[in-house]
């Protein structure tokens, strides 16, 4: 199969329903309804010289009109265009990661936060101190030599 046949196959690709588990819901050449489209995907991008992202990616925007030489993009071709997704299982574990790392780091910046408080309150009592007499300052604590 030549490069211009996958790229039709693409274009024709983007038009198959998919059902809530990502599974085609029509026969699409020689896959069967309810056969995964990350399957297919995956074929496609076997078959294709420099793999599905650049050829039928590239094929895909290059269908799209033009005027004055520049692509126009419409809601409508955008929301045709179809784009590789990792499963929902994937997708949901990928989320669960991210809020548990996130839940981390936001807990570090509450802390370091509060540590920074802690540290301006301490300063303005010791500048307190000095000033009112309560703490001596006549040498200095480090040499500076």
């Amino acid at each position: 199969m030549n490069v211009p046949d996958l790229e039709k196959m693409w274009s024709a690709f983007a038009d198959i329903p998919t059902n809530s588990d990502d599974e085609i819901e029509v026969d699409f050449y020689r896959w069967e309804k309810g056969t995964y489209r990350f399957d297919i995907w995956h074929w496609f991008d076997e078959k294709l010289p420099n793999g599905m992202a650049i050829d039928c990616i590239e094929y895909t925007l290059k269908q799209i009109p033009t005027g004055m030489g520049i692509p126009h993009l419409n809601p409508q071709v955008l929301n045709n265009f179809p784009c590789p997704a990792p499963p929902k299982e994937e997708q949901t574990s990928i989320a669960s990661y991210l809020d548990e790392k996130t839940q981390k780091i936001d807990a570090i910046v509450t802390n370091i936060g509060k540590q920074v408080d802690t540290l301006k309150e301490l300063r303005k009592t010791l500048i307190n101190d000095v000033v009112t007499g309560k703490i001596k300052v006549s040498e200095p604590l480090i040499n500076a030599d």
